[in-house]
Parts: structure tokens; sequence; C-alpha cells
């Protein structure tokens, strides 16, 4: 069937007519979407694509990060003295912790009010935001509602597409910690991971490789505001590999830092932080002995085993120069002793002299205790073929039963002559230095 088309004149009519008998419609007016509740990064949003003439929905995460990056899935740095301002909110009110995440992965000062807050004083740094401090306070510090923090940051933050690739940078960022923090292959590859526990013990958990970029850095130091050792650990039953050993937990001692790699079966120490493990429990020659270098001086004095953890792991793998008897301890001063459950006691060296034992092994008759650090009294072995000694300036030999008669207890080798450097103690000619050892 074919319709003709109406005359000008009569399709004018009809317009007109329609146009003043039938509303026109349009979209309804939208709710706020507080009305539901708050947003969330699923949530859904139109947007209409330029490059392909269509109307999608992108969730609220993606365009997030498309305003963040200019559509070009890159971060530009965060410079120095960029500030974050953080509220309180209604459901933090009365805790002591806030979480951003625009804070996850920087590092900043902190205010509240527009009044400096002192870091592991007033504040400790969490990932992804911070915890209240009460110093001198009853309870835990409360938050409130509407309360305003500033967080001033201080880090360069790096640029990175993912997991799957990093910026260009090497190091591309620092990242400080005062609480356990498992770190994550994300937010943490390529940057400084800085520990400042102070007195306080500290769990660094690494990050799992399989969230890691491939062959990337982790940089781990305790070089500011630590006064013990720290630990760092793995997760996932992963390993630290370290001078042809597999471990899950390491320690760093104070002002140490460690560099890491991560490889495809877990993370290889790339530098044994000084070689201060390959080094522990050895002693040395020293001119003085530093705590912050991480050295015990050698005074037989007794430590808490939870103070020395990587000394105390090498200690337990030397056999039988770790004792459990204090009485043979007293004679062999230069072995350890586990004083008891918590406590280990390290050698006394004053006033020794060391010697290389003739075998770890068997037998020798002149040694207390033939383990190393077993000790051995001092002797004179003297000839009893010839009877007398010659008085030094002159060629007179005395008769050794004239000053002894009736006995050999004396009997000496010809030539050993009596001179001026008589002492109490029998002694080669020795400077004097400090036994310490690396713990």
């Amino acid at each position: 069937m074919r319709f003709m088309p109406l005359d000008p004149l009569i399709q004018a009519e009809v317009d007109a007519y329609l146009a003043s008998v039938i509303t026109k419609v349009r979209i309804p007016e939208l709710p706020q979407w507080s009305t539901f509740g708050d947003l969330s990064l699923l949530d859904r949003i139109p947007l209409w694509m330029n490059s392909v003439d269509k109307t999608v929905w992108v969730d609220s995460l993606n365009y997030k990060a498309l305003l963040i990056t200019g559509g070009s899935g890159t971060v530009t740095p965060v410079l120095t003295g960029d500030t974050e301002i953080v509220e309180v909110e209604a459901a933090e009110a009365g805790g002591d912790i806030v979480l951003r995440s625009e804070l996850d992965g920087k590092t900043y000062f902190l205010r509240l009010e527009g009044r400096p807050m002192k870091l592991g004083t007033d504040w400790q740094l969490l990932t992804g935001g911070f915890k209240m401090l009460n110093p001198g306070g009853v309870g835990p510090y409360e938050l409130v509602e509407g309360q305003r923090f500033d967080a001033e940051i201080f880090e360069l933050q790096a640029t990175s597409g993912g997991p799957a690739s990093l910026s260009s940078s090497f190091i591309i960022g620092i990242v400080t910690i005062a609480a356990n923090t498992t770190l994550n292959g994300v937010n943490h590859a390529n940057k400084v991971i800085e520990i400042r526990g102070g007195a306080t013990k500290i769990i660094t958990t690494l990050p799992d490789i399989a969230s890691t970029p491939e062959n990337a850095f982790l940089c781990i130091d305790t070089m500011i505001g630590n006064t013990v050792q720290q630990k760092v650990q793995t997760q996932g039953g992963q390993f630290i590999y370290m001078n042809n050993t597999s471990r899950s937990s390491v320690y760093l001692g104070v002002g140490e830092v460690m560099w890491l790699r991560r490889g495809a079966d877990g993370w290889y120490v790339m530098n044994d932080f000084g070689d201060n493990y390959k080094n522990l429990g050895k002693p040395y020659a020293a001119y003085s002995h530093e705590n912050n270098e991480s050295e015990l001086f050698c005074d037989g004095a007794d430590y808490q085993k939870a103070d020395v953890p990587r000394l105390w792991e090498k200690v337990q793998t030397i056999g039988g120069s770790l004792l459990t008897d204090v009485g043979i301890w007293n004679v062999n001063k230069g072995c350890y002793l586990e004083v008891d459950s918590n406590t280990l006691r390290i050698p006394d060296l004053r006033d020794m002299f060391l010697r290389g034992v003739k075998t770890e092994t068997g037998t020798d008759p002149e040694r207390s205790l033939n383990k190393l650090g077993g000790f051995q009294d001092e002797a004179v072995n003297i000839a009893t073929s010839v009877k007398g000694v010659k008085v030094t300036g002159s060629n007179t030999v005395v008769n050794v039963d004239a000053l002894n008669p009736g006995g050999n207890e004396f009997d000496l080798v010809t030539g050993f002559a009596i001179s001026a450097k008589q002492g109490t103690e029998t002694r080669p000619k020795n400077i004097g230095v400090m036994w310490v050892i690396k713990y």
C-alpha cells in the first residue's frame, strides 16, 4: 500500500493540532545519589565515548583514574608541599585510626587543626592512613567528627601503570613505616622502605611476588630512629635467598640497608647489608665498641635473646661451642652460654690471646674443652737434659741442684737467660685491642 503525501496546507493544520494536544516527553528529574547512601568504587556512571560515538557505562574506580591521569594511564607526580585535607567522618569518631585511599603509598607530615604533630609520639604512619597516639593521656586517643588533619606530602610519587609495569625511574619514592606493615607490590615496588620503629620492635612483611612486578626492587633501611633490630619476613611460604641459604625472615640491625630483588620464586638479597650475616658471632679486633654498628664487646655480658635475634639464630648452629652449664663456662669463657630460655651470655675474651685449635673433632689433652672457645691455660716447656741456667751479663752457669738441693724441678735449658724482663705472667709481645663480635 502506498500513501500519498498530504497537501502542504493540510499538513500544516495537522501539525498545529498535534502540537496543541500532545505534551512533550522528557526524561524525569533523577533523585540525588545521597538518597540511597554513599557512592562506592563499583557504582556506574554513564559516559559518551567520542572515539566510537557510543554511550557506555564506567565504574567509579576507572572514572577516578581517568580524572587523575587525563586518560594517559600514568599519574602525575605529587610534588613536595602538596597537602591532602582529611576530615574525621562520623564512622571514625571515637576511634584512633583514619584511613584514606588518597594517602596510600605517600609519606607526609601531619598537622591537627594547623598544629604540627610529631611522628612516633603523636601519631603513627599506617598503610593508607595514620593512627593517633595519646602520649601521657588515659586510654586511647579518641577522634572527633569534623576534626581536620592536613597531610603535607613530601614523598615524590611515581608513575605506574599497575603491577605489569613500573616507572622508568629506578627508585621512585620513599615510604616510612613505624608499625607492623604488610607491603604490596603495587604501592611499594622500587621504593625505599624506611623503618622507623625507635625502641619498638616492628615486623615488615614483604609483598607477595605474584602481585609484584617482575625484577622489581625493594630497598629496606633502618638508618634513622631505631635502637633495636627490626624483623623483615615473607608471606605465603616464600623465601628470602641469601648466602646460598633460604630464610623466611631476616633481621636488620641499627643503621643497615638491605636490597631485595623480586625473583621468580622469592626475594633475593643483593648485598647482604654489609656482610653482617656472614660475620655473625665472629670475634675480631677493634679500637672501639659502637652499639650503632651492631657490635658487642666480648666481656661475658648477658643479653636477652629477643634483643639479639640474629646472633641467637647463628649461635644455635655452633654445636659444642654453645654451653648450657655455667660451671663449664666459667672455665671456658670463650664459648657462648645459654643461661636460660630467655638469656644468652656472650664470650669473655678480655686478657686472652686467640689461637687456632689443633683439631675441632679430635682430642687435645692440654685444652680444657676441645671446642672452639675452649680454654687452654698458660704453660712453659723446659727440657731436663741439662741442669743449669746462664746468668745474664756473665758466663756463669748456676747449678740447679745448688738452688734446689735434691730436686730437679728447676731443670733448665743451657742458655736460658735471666733478664730484667720479668713480670707476673708469661706472655709474648702484644698490642692491646678490644675483641668484639657482630650481633
